[in-house]
């Protein structure tokens, strides 16, 4: 006997359809300087570092386009927006801040390759993707969040022993596709010394803390809540050393230009 599908949810058959119609473009989906935001591990904040970013390029004049890829049931940025545009192609489209567009993904879909593709917003001057779904999910997967070229990997992930071997799982990864120059690591839910943090870490790990890419979150606003109200000053100040160390490897490619903390053109 047919069932009927859960709300929020769509059939395979459906899903692919909505794929299919989504509009196209170049492949894989070009998307204006991106910054992809993974979760090395469960828990590890992804969503909010994500916002933290955007919100940072928002109050900077960026023009910024934030996706959420996650389905509604596991989304972490489900009440980001302050106004709803409603939905098209299988995308929830919101506004936030002082013009930041928020796309989040309609519908529940079993799989990142069922995830329709974004709408390229000519127009933005960063793009902040938060993957939304496990590594090992996106392993298995050749979808544009995969695929699409970026700019910058940010890689969130919590402190201790096995959060940071996973990790260096993922960097390694990165570092065999020729991408660790472009990535930054976020540590949350750190401790206050330091010190046995690093000790622990991989050698990829080290070399990028080494090279000033590895940014530890304020523990006070770890696991925050997320909300339509902007992000928390430490995690602002956070999101705008981000956007520096991107804006510095993105500058030779004429990709994004900030003229100082908080101040973009």
């Amino acid at each position: 006997m047919a069932t009927t599908p859960p709300h929020g949810s769509f059939t395979v058959a459906e899903l692919q359809a909505t794929v299919s119609a989504s509009p196209r473009t170049p492949a894989p989906a070009t998307l204006h300087r991106l910054a992809r935001v993974r979760a090395a591990n469960a828990g590890a904040g992804a969503s909010t570092i994500a916002l933290a970013l955007a919100d940072a390029a928002d109050a900077g004049q960026l023009r910024t386009h934030l996706i959420d890829a996650a389905g509604p049931v596991w989304s972490g940025l489900s009440a980001a927006s302050e106004v709803e545009l409603g939905e098209a192609h299988g995308w929830r489209r919101g506004r936030r801040g002082k013009g930041m567009v928020i796309d989040r993904v309609a519908r529940h879909a079993p799989n990142p390759d069922l995830i329709p593709l974004p709408r390229v917003i000519t127009s933005s001057d960063l793009t902040v993707v938060d993957t939304g779904w496990t590594c090992r999910e996106l392993d298995a997967s050749s979808c544009w969040l995969v695929s699409a070229p970026a700019d910058a990997e940010v890689v969130v992930t919590r402190a201790g022993a096995h959060a940071l071997g996973q990790s260096e799982a993922v960097l390694a990864k990165l570092d065999a596709a020729d991408a660790l120059d472009r990535v930054l690591v976020v540590v949350t839910r750190a401790p206050r010394r330091l010190g046995p943090l690093y000790a622990a870490a991989g050698p990829l790990f080290r070399t990028l803390n080494e090279r000033g890419a590895v940014h530890v979150a304020p523990r006070r606003v770890n696991g925050c809540g997320i909300g339509s109200e902007p992000s928390p000053g430490p995690m602002l100040t956070l999101g705008r050393a981000l956007l520096r160390h991107i804006a510095v490897g993105a500058s030779a490619r004429g990709a994004l230009r900030i003229e100082s903390e908080g101040e973009a053109r």
